[in-house]
């Protein structure tokens, strides 16, 4: 972790520091992002109950460093419908409270993808300014072309209307998230991608195997020295979905004429992916 944010009390001080600093008042949700689990010294985690006693009127989230996921307090729960009755989906991670089936805090992957689509966010005229910051990133290094590796539909809109405006001064290249194919198609068709309009081309779909290293959910076929998130034992990470799934997934990819763009991360994720090609 960065800064003095490296154990629990300093991830606490952090988000009081930010709390303070915004002026927030209760009901308002506080932001953090970094947190590693795999080095918190003494193998002490950050869960709900830490959060809860710190800011109990305030929903809290804190993105795991991986981006996969995310520790919530009780109040950011409620705010997106966690209970001890939400399951554990394929392809996803809740930790339970030892002893009970409460949510302890972290969230990942498969259950953590909704999560992460209805965080907040800036209005739609703000993203569109903001586009300008996060472009000079690329064009400051002499980097002329961008990609959007994981676009989920809002943010295609988001893209084709800054393009359409001429906001785009280097070229980017989407691949909307697996996730959003029924609905991307509702609106376009394949013969939409592979073109470029005003510097934006949709380049295909994203389909994503496996979770990460660093949260120990991506998918290996040799087992985590230190077991899975929830301290499971023999654990080898998870995959998104069968490969069954994989197999038809990729193959109505490829029936569409269309590419597609992987995260696959362990070597068990990387056979799914390969048997999926085969496949299709």
């Amino acid at each position: 972790p960065a800064g003095n944010a490296n154990d629990v009390a300093g991830i606490i001080t952090a988000l009081q520091d930010l709390k303070t600093r915004l002026n927030a008042g209760d009901g308002e949700m506080l932001m953090g992002y970094g947190y590693d689990d795999s080095v918190m010294p003494g193998g002490r985690l950050l869960n709900r109950d830490d959060l809860d006693k710190a800011f109990p009127d305030n929903p809290v989230i804190v993105v795991h460093v991986s981006m996969h996921g995310a520790v919530l307090n009780s109040r950011a729960m409620k705010k997106f419908g966690i209970s001890a009755d939400t399951k554990t989906v394929e392809g996803g991670i809740v930790v339970r409270k030892p002893g009970t089936n409460e949510p302890y805090g972290l969230i990942m992957e498969m259950n953590y993808l909704p999560i992460f689509a209805a965080l907040p966010k800036p209005g739609v005229e703000q993203q569109l300014k903001d586009l300008k910051e996060g472009q000079m990133i690329y064009a400051a290094s002499g980097v002329t072309t961008a990609q959007e590796g994981a676009t989920h539909l809002p943010e295609v809109e988001l893209l084709e209307r800054g393009a359409s405006e001429g906001r785009l001064f280097i070229v980017v290249i989407s691949y909307p998230l697996f996730t959003e194919m029924d609905s991307l198609f509702k609106t376009r068709t394949p013969a939409d991608f592979g073109k470029y309009r005003h510097g934006l081309k949709l380049g295909g779909i994203k389909i994503t195997v496996d979770g990460s290293p660093q949260g120990r959910t991506a998918l290996f076929t040799t087992p985590y020295l230190e077991g899975g998130p929830s301290g499971e034992k023999d654990w080898y990470g998870n995959a998104s979905f069968s490969q069954d799934v994989a197999n038809q997934l990729l193959k109505r990819i490829y029936d569409l004429g269309l590419q597609s763009s992987f995260h696959a991360n362990g070597d068990g994720a990387i056979d799914m992916l390969l048997k999926a090609h085969e496949f299709a």
